[in-house]
């Protein structure tokens, strides 16, 4: 039986949400990599994913990340949602969520709401950045996606370990690239440095896993 992701993998889910850990990531990748301007705010937190409607049908996103801005003698501020899904495969349905979950989301917190997807295969990336037709006049959803081109190649053990999270997308994005050894050599040796209770077995599993799914077997030396 595989074992369960503790950085948000969600019931019945292929997408474990490994993106939970560091809730800078998603900032990393929509400011640096997708050139989006976030709003001032004083912290992110992940929040629950959960984006059911009141309805039969339960959705959930693969992970939700808040930006909140502190207010005197009131509750911190919703300033920026972002919605994370990991996407592997070209899946129609998402067509017709992906807009659900932003409606969903965006009327809970009462603030903007970004979708970020993350795809490993380039094919995927371009499948998922497609615009999304609504229907209504200029209503169109244009889904933010980080793929190949927009993660780096982190080969250094020192990087990798400075960021483990991004080392794992970077693994997962170019281990069938010609520098794929570098790089799963870097979060390996990056990895067996780190302190256990961290997880670091369960991100080693599932870098194993994403690559046995894409045909690759990777081995450390």
């Amino acid at each position: 039986m595989d074992p369960v992701c503790p950085y948000g993998r969600r019931a019945g889910s292929s997408s474990p949400a490994f993106l939970a850990p560091r809730r800078d990531l998603a900032a990393d990748l929509l400011t640096r990599s997708l050139r989006v301007q976030l709003p001032d705010y004083d912290y992110a937190g992940l929040e629950s994913a959960d984006l059911t409607e009141v309805t039969p049908t339960e959705r959930r996103a693969d992970s939700v990340i808040v930006f909140r801005r502190k207010r005197p003698e009131a509750d911190p501020q919703p300033v920026l949602a972002v919605i994370v899904e990991v996407q592997r495969r070209q899946d129609p349905g998402k067509m017709w969520s992906w807009p659900m979950y932003l409606v969903s989301l965006r009327t809970r917190l009462e603030c903007p709401v970004i979708l970020l997807v993350v795809c490993p295969e380039a094919s995927v990336a371009r499948w998922c950045a497609r615009p999304i037709e609504l229907g209504h006049p200029g209503l169109v959803l244009k889904p933010l996606v980080a793929g190949p081109n927009e993660v780096p190649v982190i080969t250094d053990p020192g990087q990798a370990a400075e960021d483990i999270e991004l080392a794992v997308l970077s693994a997962i994005h170019h281990a069938a690239t010609p520098e794929g050894p570098e790089i799963l050599n870097a979060l390996f040796a990056a990895l067996h440095n780190l302190d256990r209770d961290l997880g670091v077995c369960t991100v080693t599993w599932f870098v194993r896993r994403c690559l046995e799914r894409s045909g690759i077997t990777w081995r450390s030396t």
